[in-house]
């Protein structure tokens, strides 16, 4: 499946007092890339504020530390598709091709009306391919 890279500009505010990109931190670079590829993978099919991927559940592995003059880019991939889930694979590189920081999350096709979930479409499946 498709990898989509999305360059990050880590920040002071990003930073621990050792220099170190906070471990908070990283969830919110995760999201940002989450968010680039959802709205280039689905753009005109849906109505997020509707019918949504919503994350249930997130396990992060810390590797090697980042700092803050750190060049960094987050690569987000589907790494399987389910009945109403599906599983998206993350991970933080800096720009010598070094694995930073990997997650791994579950998000389920969620619909904001009911409150309920839903089988993941067919056009979102061929999306994700």
């Amino acid at each position: 499946m498709k990898v989509f890279n999305t360059p990050i500009q880590v920040r002071f505010s990003d930073t621990d007092m050792l220099g170190h990109v906070n471990n908070s931190s990283y969830n919110q670079f995760f999201d940002i890339g989450r968010y680039e590829y959802l709205t280039k993978t689905f753009g005109d099919l849906n109505n997020w504020k509707e019918r949504m991927l919503v994350v249930v559940h997130i396990e992060t592995d810390y590797l090697k530390p980042v700092f803050i003059e750190t060049n960094i880019n987050v690569e987000t991939q589907i790494a399987e598709v389910g009945n109403r889930s599906l599983k998206m694979r993350q991970q933080i590189v800096n720009d010598k091709g070094e694995i930073m920081v990997k997650s791994m999350s579950i998000m389920s096709a969620f619909d904001a009306r009911t409150g309920q979930s839903f089988v993941i479409p067919d056009d979102w499946r061929e999306r994700i391919k």
